[in-house]
């Protein structure tokens, strides 16, 4: 940063930006100012969601602030908690031998030591922590009062897990007259969501429905509820997974402070040390480390659903596990990507070529890399991809999951929608049988936090482009998946809310010839529509009603010859015209008055040249013309100023690139 305070950086970052007149997007200021932050700045707000420069200021400030005031965590007295007589063995690693004792003849799960030893979890991964999480929680001293757990500064080592663990040990002990689980993901404070999780926890019911005062009173509404409630009991409160935490937010949670309180209520964090305030924490505990090895080599063998008996697969397997930091996800990935191996084929040899090659590609990279890697198609690739995007969701909707899928080309080639969908479910369980996914609520998946960052996977910029972001998907009941029959058509049932998301799919690009004229006169609130395979030579004339249109994909449409009605479309961010050898050109007013267009796709068409308008486009970031192998010539684009990526691979005819690009950073 090189400057004396953040203040400071950030009022010479204004000045430049005055003085430099630079013609920049909301998201393109962001990482620009992210870029000139201290490193443990940078760290600190990777995962944060900022959409403006306001809020990405806002949040420096707060990763700041905790960094000044940050005391390096005070290590707890080393007593060990009253468990039951152990076995504890010397234990030698030789191939064949028990993880548990150390004895030839059996696997650590059937170790009749092992199944002697007492712990809070069955199988002894992160004992230490939870014995000392329990003795806290059953301290009543007054200055015992707030414990805060501060772990996980790399991802992926069981905070959760071990958060979890102490939960489901502590309600058998009923030390707590309530108690409460509150997840809280990427997110800082996300005040309505974690007051609904409280909420119904407590089995209170919600002050918002029916309600029609604004927001802001109704959750005054429920902090009031919730402290009254919980005054007078003792609860116990875990906040999982908290990227900043301040002492003073439990008020904005309407929780009682437990200091103030007759009883003595604990509340647990599970966070980074760099972005939790520990003061007034009794307890500061680390899960830095990884599992212990016998403990690891137990989780990869259960996850892998293999227990490797063979000498030389063991040889390999224990190599791969002994290499690792072996922390909780790094072995649950690698065992997951161990799934090439399909059908119960337990072949030796496969198994070996399978290990060695995870093995290779863990010397050169991190274990998401690898885990990303060992997918065996690009489908389940660009699929994997697609959910990162999911930063700010807690949960991914399956049906939306699937349609964005299809939306995007990533499920292609099949006849109909219904065998897309399959295919759509097919990769969903593959992704979920890697680890990659997890299962939630009803219809619903989840994917680590520490997964979705698509920098551990992809390097060059601009190779992850997508048309529509997962927000535009979340409510499956707005979603329209409809086979084309052109006997029955298509009508909308009226105890469906309005669709936002409208797909139609053809058949094999010959049906149907042409929709109705009025097939879109009454949903003029869509946000989405996707016409793939169609046999369409134009679009209905009631198109250009859909006033409130975001994004529109035309693909497989290979009858398609002229692009009509849609000039008028104001709100258009994304127009995807692909897969159609008809269409030979486009009207030259166009983009006249398409002002917020950010991303146009005119892949494996027949244009021969773009028209005047797009220089229009000054919000234009993406401009993909992959495959159009008659297009001859470029215009001059300067004036698409907020231009990142402009693809012409397989532009065959497309003799002279203008000077002009060489020069930008397109």
């Amino acid at each position: 940063m090189g400057l004396s305070s953040l203040d400071d950086y950030t009022d010479q970052f204004d000045l430049f930006g005055v003085h430099a007149r630079l013609h920049e997007t909301k998201q393109q200021r962001v990482s620009r100012y992210k870029s000139g932050l201290t490193k443990k700045l940078q760290e600190a707000t990777a995962l944060q969601p900022a959409f403006c420069l306001a809020e990405i200021v806002q949040l420096a400030k707060h990763a700041s602030l905790l960094h000044v005031q940050y005391r390096p965590p005070v290590t707890p007295p080393t007593t060990t908690a009253p468990t039951n007589p152990t076995v504890t063995v010397p234990r030698t690693f030789v191939l064949g031998n028990c993880y548990g004792c150390g004895k030839l003849g059996h696997q650590k799960r059937g170790c009749p030591a092992f199944a002697k030893e007492v712990g809070l979890v069955v199988d002894g991964m992160r004992d230490n922590v939870i014995a000392t999480v329990q003795r806290v929680l059953q301290d009543e001293h007054k200055e015992e009062t707030v414990m805060h757990t501060t772990v996980l500064r790399d991802f992926g080592m069981g905070s959760t897990w071990t958060a979890r663990c102490v939960m489901d040990s502590v309600r058998e002990s009923k030390l707590f007259d309530e108690f409460i689980w509150v997840e809280v993901g990427t997110k800082h404070f996300n005040r309505s969501k974690i007051l609904m999780q409280i909420l119904d926890q407590l089995t209170l019911v919600s002050t918002t429905e029916k309600n029609n005062k604004n927001e802001t009173e109704s959750e005054e509404l429920l902090k009031t509820k919730i402290f009254e409630f919980l005054e007078d009991k003792k609860y116990l409160l875990i906040l999982d997974d908290i990227n900043l935490f301040f002492l003073n937010d439990l008020e904005v949670l309407g929780v009682p402070f437990p200091r103030k309180q007759k009883k003595t209520s604990k509340v647990i964090i599970t966070g980074s040390e760099y972005h939790i305030d520990n003061r007034g924490a009794n307890r500061v505990l680390s899960l830095n480390k990884g599992l212990p090895l016998d403990d690891a080599w137990y989780l990869f063998c259960e996850k892998a659903k293999m227990y490797f008996s063979s000498p030389d697969l063991c040889f390999l397997a224990e190599k791969l596990v002994k290499d690792c930091t072996r922390g909780p996800l790094e072995v649950i990935l690698l065992a997951g990507a161990l799934g090439n191996i399909k059908g119960g084929n337990f072949n030796p040899t496969m198994i070996a070529e399978q290990l060695a090659k995870i093995i290779k590609l863990r010397n050169t990279y991190n274990y998401r890399k690898v885990a990303y890697e060992m997918l065996p198609s690009k489908a389940l690739k660009d699929c994997f991809l697609y959910c990162t995007h999911y930063i700010e969701h807690d949960y991914i909707n399956v049906k939306g999951l699937i349609t964005s899928w299809i939306i995007e080309g990533f499920i292609d080639g099949v006849s109909c929608l219904e065998k897309a969908s399959d295919e759509g479910c097919s990769i969903l369980k593959e992704l979920v049988d890697r680890y990659l996914l997890s299962t939630s609520k009803e219809n619903h998946l989840m994917m680590h936090g520490s997964l979705r960052d698509r920098q551990h996977y992809i390097f060059d910029k601009g190779t992850d482009v997508i048309l529509a972001y997962p927000e535009l998907f979340s409510e499956a009941v707005k979603i329209r998946l409809v086979d084309w029959d052109p006997k029955s058509g298509y009508s909308e049932s009226p105890d469906l809310p309005m669709p936002s998301t409208l797909l139609l799919y053809g058949n094999g690009g010959c049906l149907p010839g042409a929709f109705p004229d009025s097939l879109f006169q009454e949903m003029q609130d869509l946000k989405v529509i996707a016409i793939l395979n169609a046999g369409i030579k134009s679009l209905p004339s009631s198109f250009s009603q859909v006033k409130e249109l975001r994004i529109l994909v035309l693909r497989g449409c290979g009858s398609l010859e002229k692009l009509n009605h849609i000039e008028g479309l104001q709100k258009l961010e994304v127009l995807c015209i692909s897969g159609t050898s008809t269409l030979t050109e486009l009207p030259d007013n166009l983009f006249k008055h398409m002002p917020n267009l950010k991303t146009l796709v005119l892949s494996l068409t027949e244009i021969e040249s773009l028209p005047s308008s797009l220089s229009s486009l000054c919000k234009l970031e993406f401009l993909i013309l992959r495959g159009c192998s008659k297009l001859n010539m470029l215009p001059r684009l300067e004036e698409l100023s907020s231009l990142i990526v402009l693809d012409i691979s397989d532009c065959k005819a497309l003799k002279e690139i203008q000077k002009w690009i060489l020069w930008t950073e397109v």
